[in-house]
């Protein structure tokens, strides 16, 4: 109803005249109604005073009702009304969200149900929600599901298979509809979205990834990145990464780590390409569904040069005759460099100038053979000298001694030095030597960067005739020490006092380059070699600086509140001890441009500075550009001189024979292995024909089956020989011979005639050779491989004399040389596994060495492969989870087996065992590797069994055939076809009000015979009222219900909420929870006063009504039963009047005089346990009437007044009291006269009527007047006035206002008078006596007499 409607008339409803309402005060009384409802005192009508909302008031209550009770005076009435408030059709169902996700997958069956949430409509009967409509669409129906409470609940039916390729998201309106007129109704969004279901395998990018990496790349280095994609989308898209290969360089060694996720591939460990030189990694990319998809990596490890040549010495002949002829074998020596290609070409020569040079011999093997003829008696023709630098001076540096095998004089020597080349100052400024005894001291201290190196000769001179000399070079090399800091070129640390700043551009990215700090050290070696770093850490967040190069970089980016302006001391240190340092400082700006950071630059710098600058630019300029010049210049002189042939060799080739034609070889035979053929060597004489001419054989060798082996040790061959458990002998001969020769012009020369002969007959004993043999591996240990020496063509008996030995450090460990038979033993187990790995060849190589001659023989021995691995799989038990949707024809890639053997050792077959659901096929991949699947052929039933347990069987091709197995626990997934169950469709609970906060007052449970995510059952409120959201919350995981806040019974007794669970799968039931507010006695009766009499007459007659109270306790039952009383002894009682009413009344008379107010304490007290008591004080105030006279404190006064008084003077003040009050209490004071006289009394005192302060109209004479008795009358001001009277007596007090008055001797006779006193008077005699009279009283009044004049004052007193 709108505001100010007429409800009706309440004064004719209650029977009360209309006339009369404003004097009875009527009015309305309750806390609520009264905001809603008011009465017209001038017609009785009762109107609508704000706006009804019965939904608001009541809820879902069935009936609404708003009471209040009509209150009355004149007397008292209360009169109980009650108004039903009826419901109309005045709000709309509304749905909890306007939009909301229903999710199942693609794979749901045709006929299942999915619970929707409900509507709310607050209003009530047929205004209440009464069917449900959803939009068209070809997949789903909406059906009604009703329950026990006869609400309605809407359910999704799905009608036709979905497919989430087709269409993934279904958009559906859902309406709700109520009965009211007109029809109003509520909508909501149905979002369905269409899970996907693992239909699709993870797809590698590329099925072989290869990759080049260096070796000795540091620790967690990305060397690719794999990636795989999958159509799926969800849980069956996340693909994670594994290696899924079991050979030794993957999981043994552990060299690689793959990220899970990313699919990044980082080293584990260094790489070593002398170890491993490639790496084949099978790589597994699994959906989150299951299915794999797999993938090779080719890791290839490119070689550094990281390892130094390694030189042993193989073979020693000292000493050696010094009459041995030129090209005479003096030792035998392997030069090794485990590196590759142009990292492992070794140049090996001799440091010192002797009679010795070296021969390659093979790949690996020099001699070192003389040149000449060796003189034993030679001495020492140069020595060398190391000299510290910065020396004392006249230190001994060095001692020469030449010995003379004369005698006498002739064998005295004398040194003496002088300069090999001619210098200024001379050598003696330098140094000198002591004459005798050819110790060489320094005359001065040396300097490292002026003077590197002395070359002196020393003379030794005998004393002989004539004196024979001889001489020896002397090199005194200085050695640099650290005295020289380093000096900084960039920045230049003297710019006229100005530190150097860089300009950093400020969208700088992290890394990049903004400086370089440049510096040198003018001393040598280590002393020299600098590092760079931040003497100051302050700015270490924003830059860091190469401790090799000096170049400085950006940490991070920067940010507009990092600072501009940044400066940074930059250490330079070099790496001598002590070490020394230099600093300098860089100012680095952060700006984009020159102008937006230093605009005043230009003007801080003098156009002096700006000169030196520039004259400093053009000195650096020119000597760059001359120390270029120079450099293009030493470049092409030491080239030109490098080139220019040796005048007496002409041509000369490094190598000197080429490789023989491998069809100049006969046919081996099985035995010790001579050639049947002769071959000829002739050596051609022709400058331009150096090289040895091999003559045609006659013979054709096939050249199928020869090996050619450059590199010794353990190495891969490609071999053509498949026969097992046989060896085979295969003699290569082959003559590959290089010389490097270093040759250098001395006094003694060294003619080509001379050493041609030598090389000649060199040659003819250097010839190499091969053997080739092939065995199994795991032969015992004593097995013998071949005869070394019957293949070889050695001689048995020469053997142990010519020292014949195997030369490696691997196969050393395999094989054994009986040197009593020449037999090759195996040593040590062979594993061509670990030898080799997966390599097709295995082959090890060695060298054998016999001394006396000199001969290097070439051994290699095929390891071949037996079938003495089984293959193995990487996981003893695979786990693969199929949901029961799957459908059949379905294919899952399984894990691949793997066999550490070769050939057909390695092959592997597949076998599946029984079982009535699936069955084994292959996928072969790019690179020929077969991978089983598993396929389905029949449909799962999760319910009929939810495991399978299957055997997968690998088998090689070996003989006998070696397997291996792996456990499939095939998991049988569950499919959400279960909608969840309430174990109640309706709970209902009791609980008290004021529980505490976050107290369970209820648990719903719902069941999923699903399982998984699918049974992971998620509860929540699905109703819309904000007081259900505010006061309580439920659990999402376990259903319990607990209270948010304080429940009141007195504002809500009952709630009623809808309670929805949810599977992980996106299903839901609903269930409905009542719960009930039990009432507590947490509420005092609460006291308001609707009506008050005060004051009230002192004569008010009993029963006389003071006060209306209305007492209301919001409790119900007993404990909102009240009981009201009045606290004290008072005169009054409470009386009930109706109901909450109650009436105070006076039970006894009032005196006001006796107490004037009244503080009534009212209680009022409930039934409840514990008991609840409230108070009220009500404060009562009795009025007056005039029934008391005015009372004198005393009957008589007495007042003193001093005589000779001031006129007008106040001399009394006189108070009465009344004990009534107001105008009955106002006093007035008046004189009486008591008696007639013959002077008014008005003429000596006078009364102030109000004050009652008495006035002395004249002054008063003790003399004349002692005493005054007057009649003091108090009158009220009351109607009839009443009066009371008291005496005042008043007393004149004596001044001392009168002198003595003497009266003998009388003072009008003769001035004086005299008295006759006998001689003879004793003392004390009275001899006279003086009367005196004084007109005063009292003290006044005493006379005392004294003598004034004392003549004769010794005799009276």
């Amino acid at each position: 109803m709108r505001k100010d409607s007429v409800i009706a008339n309440i004064a004719d409803d209650l029977g009360l005249d209309v006339k009369q309402l404003s004097s009875r005060k009527l009015q309305i009384l309750s806390q609520v109604s009264e905001k809603y409802f008011y009465v017209s005192l001038e017609n009785g009508n009762l109107y609508v005073k704000d706006r009804l909302d019965r939904e608001t008031l009541c809820g879902a209550a069935p009936s609404c009702f708003l009471s209040f009770d009509a209150v009355v005076e004149k007397p008292f009435n209360v009169f109980k009304v009650t108004v039903e408030i009826q419901d109309i059709n005045d709000n709309p169902p509304r749905f909890f969200h306007e939009s909301f996700t229903v999710e199942m997958v693609e794979l749901t069956s045709p006929g299942t149900r999915f619970s929707l949430q409900n509507a709310e409509d607050p209003d009530i009967g047929l205004n209440s929600i009464q069917s449900y409509t959803l939009s068209e669409n070809l997949y789903f129906t909406l059906n009604e599901k009703i329950s026990n409470d006869g609400s309605k609940s809407p359910e999704l039916v799905l009608e036709k298979p979905l497919d989430r390729e087709t269409q993934n998201i279904h958009t559906l309106l859902l309406t709700a509809l109520d009965g009211g007129k007109p029809v109003r109704s509520g909508t909501t969004v149905v979002n369905i979205i269409v899970g996907d279901a693992n239909d699709n395998f993870p797809i590698f990018t590329h099925e072989v990834y290869k990759v080049s990496v260096n070796e000795g790349i540091p620790i967690n280095t990305i060397i690719i990145t794999v990636n795989a994609t999958d159509s799926d989308e969800g849980v069956n898209a996340q693909i994670s990464y594994s290696f899924s290969k079991t050979s030794a360089n993957v999981h043994h060694t552990g060299m690689f780590t793959i990220h899970p996720r990313s699919g990044d591939v980082t080293t584990n460990r260094p790489l070593d390409f002398e170890v491993i030189k490639n790496y084949e990694l099978s790589i597994q990319a699994k959906d989150g569904g299951g299915l794999v998809a797999h993938c090779k990596l080719l890791v290839e490890v490119i070689d550094v040069n990281d390892n130094a040549p390694e030189i042993s010495l193989t073979s020693l002949s000292s000493p050696i005759p010094e009459d041995s002829p030129p090209g005479t074998v003096i030792a035998l020596i392997r030069v090794h460099d485990q590196d590759s290609g142009a990292n492992g070409e070794v140049d090996c020569k001799l440091m010192e100038e002797i009679t010795f040079y070296l021969i390659l011999t093979s790949d690996s093997y020099y001699r070192i053979v003389t040149t000449g003829f060796i003189d034993r008696e030679k001495k020492k023709s140069t020595y060398i000298a190391y000299l510290p630098e910065n020396n004392l001076p006249g230190v001994s540096i060095f001692s020469v001694q030449a010995s003379d095998p004369d005698t006498g004089d002739n064998a005295k020597v004398i040194y003496t030095i002088f300069n090999t080349i001619s210098e200024d100052p001379p050598i003696s400024s330098y140094l000198s030597i002591n004459m005798e005894t050819g110790d060489l001291y320094a005359q001065r201290s040396f300097d490292y960067e002026k003077h590197k190196e002395f070359v002196i000769q020393v003379n030794a001179t005998d004393d002989g005739f004539p004196c024979l000399r001889s001489n020896v070079t002397l090199i005194i090399r200085i050695v640099d020490q650290n005295d020289n800091a380093p000096r900084i070129l960039y920045p230049s640390p003297d710019i006229g006092g100005f530190s150097s700043f860089e300009m950093v551009p400020f969208a700088s990215e992290p890394g990049s380059l903004i400086a370089k700090v440049v510096a040198v050290d003018v001393d040598s070696g280590h002393n020299s070699w600098l590092s760079y770093d931040f003497l100051s850490v302050a700015e270490s967040a924003f830059f860091t600086i190469n401790q090799q190069t000096g170049e400085i970089r950006t940490v991070r980016m920067f940010q507009e509140k990092d600072a501009l302006n940044h400066k940074v001391v930059v250490l330079v240190k070099d790496n001598g001890f002590p070490s020394l340092s230099a600093t300098v400082t860089v100012s680095l700006v952060i700006a984009d441009n020159f102008q937006q950071v230093i605009p005043k630059f230009i003007n801080e710098i003098s156009e002096d500075t700006q000169s030196n600058l520039q004259f400093y630019l053009v000195i650096s300029l020119a000597l760059i550009s001359l120390l270029f010049i120079v450099t293009i210049l030493l470049g092409i002189i030491s080239k030109c001189k490098g080139s220019k042939p040796a005048a007496e060799f002409g041509t000369l080739r490094t190598n000197l024979y080429p490789p023989i034609d491998p069809r100049i070889l006969s046919w081996y035979s099985d035995g010790s292995l001579p050639l049947p053929n002769s071959y000829n060597v002739c050596v051609a004489l022709d400058s331009c024909e150096n090289d040895f001419t091999y003559m045609k054989s006659s013979l054709e060798v096939p050249v199928e089956n020869l090996i050619d082996a450059d590199d010794p040790g353990l190495g891969n061959e490609n071999t053509n020989d498949s026969t097992n458990n046989s060896m085979q002998k295969i003699l290569i001969f082959q003559t590959q011979t290089r010389m490097k020769m270093l040759w250098k012009k001395n006094k003694q020369g060294l003619r080509w005639q001379v050493i041609f002969p030598f090389l000649f007959s060199w040659l003819c004993h250097s010839v190499s050779s091969q053997i080739h043999y092939s065995i199994n591996e795991e032969l015992r240990k004593g097995f013998i491989v071949g005869n070394l020496a019957k293949d070889l063509d050695l001689n048995v008996k020469e053997l142990s004399n010519r020292k014949f030995r195997i030369v490696s450090r691997i196969s050393e460990k395999y094989f054994s040389i009986n040197l009593d038979n020449g037999n090759l033993y195996i040593a040590d187990r062979i594993d061509r596994e670990t030898l080799c790995g997966a390599a097709a060849d295995c082959v090890l190589t060695f060298d054998v060495v016999a001394e006396n001659p000199l001969n290097v023989f070439s051994i290699k021995i095929n390891i071949q492969d037996i079938n003495d691995n089984p293959p193995t799989f990487i996981h003893d038990t695979v786990r693969i989870e199929l949901s029961e949707a799957t459908s059949p024809g379905r294919r899952f890639v399984l894990q691949k087996a793997e066999d550490l053997d070769v050939g057909v050792n390695s092959l592997i077959s597949y076998r599946l065992s029984t079982n009535e659901h699936f069955m084994l096929g292959e996928e072969t991949g790019v690179d020929g590797s077969v991978f089983p699947e598993l396929i389905l052929e029949k449909s799962l039933d999760r319910e009929t069994e939810s495991k399978y347990e299957l055997t997968l069987t690998a088998l090689d091709s070996g003989k006998p055939a070696q397997s291996g197995t792996t456990i499939i626990k095939i998991m049988v997934t569950d499919f959400n076809d279960n909608v969840p169950i309430f174990t109640q469709n309706l709970y209902k609970v009791s609980v008290k009000e004021n529980i505490p906060v976050n107290s369970t007052i209820l648990q719903v449970s719902a069941s999923d015979e699903d399982e998984g995510v699918n049974a992971q059952i998620t509860y929540s409120f699905s109703t819309m009222a904000n007081n259900i959201l505010k006061t309580f919350i439920i659990n999402p995981e376990n259903g319990e219900i607990k209270t948010r806040k304080l429940l009141d019974y007195e504002m809500t007794k009952n709630y009623e909420v809808s309670v929805q669970a949810k599977d992980g799968g996106g299903l839901a039931a609903h269930a409905k929870v009542l719960i009930e507010v039990i009432d507590e006695n947490d509420n005092p009766p609460e006291m308001s006063i609707t009506s008050i009499s005060t004051p009230i007459a002192e004569d008010s007659i009993l029963g006389t009504v003071v006060a209306l109270l209305e007492i209301r306790d919001q409790d119900s039952g007993e404990n909102g039963e009240v009981q009201c009383l009045i606290i004290g002894d008072v005169p009054f009682q409470v009386v009930s009047s109706a109901s909450n009413f109650y009436k105070i009344i006076t039970k006894s008379n009032l005196d006001r005089e006796r107490i004037s107010s009244y503080n009534i304490t009212v209680q009022a007290s409930d039934k409840g346990s514990p008991e609840m008591t409230s108070r009220t004080m009500i404060q009562l105030d009795v009025s007056d009437i005039n029934d008391n006279a005015p009372v004198f404190e005393k009957l008589t006064y007495t007042a003193f007044v001093p005589e000779n008084n001031a006129q007008g003077a106040s001399i009394f003040s006189i108070q009465a009291k009344d004990m009534d009050s107001g105008d009955n209490a106002k006093i007035f004071y008046s004189i009486s006269t008591m008696k007639k006289e013959e002077t008014p009394m008005s003429n000596y005192i006078s009364i102030n009527p109000v004050t009652g302060v008495i006035y002395a109209q004249q002054s008063f004479d003790y003399e004349h007047h002692k005493e005054f008795n007057i009649q003091i009358i108090a009158r009220d001001n009351g109607s009839p006035s009443l009066n009371g009277s008291t005496m005042l007596r008043i007393s004149v007090v004596d001044q001392n206002d009168n002198s003595p008055v003497i009266l003998y001797p009388s003072p009008e006779v003769d001035s004086s008078t005299f008295e006759m006193v006998p001689w003879t008077s004793e003392q004390g005699s009275l001899v006279s006596k003086v009367v005196a009279v004084d007109a005063d009283s009292g003290h006044n009044a005493w006379l005392s007499y004294f003598l004034t004049i004392f003549r004769t004052i010794a005799l009276h007193h």
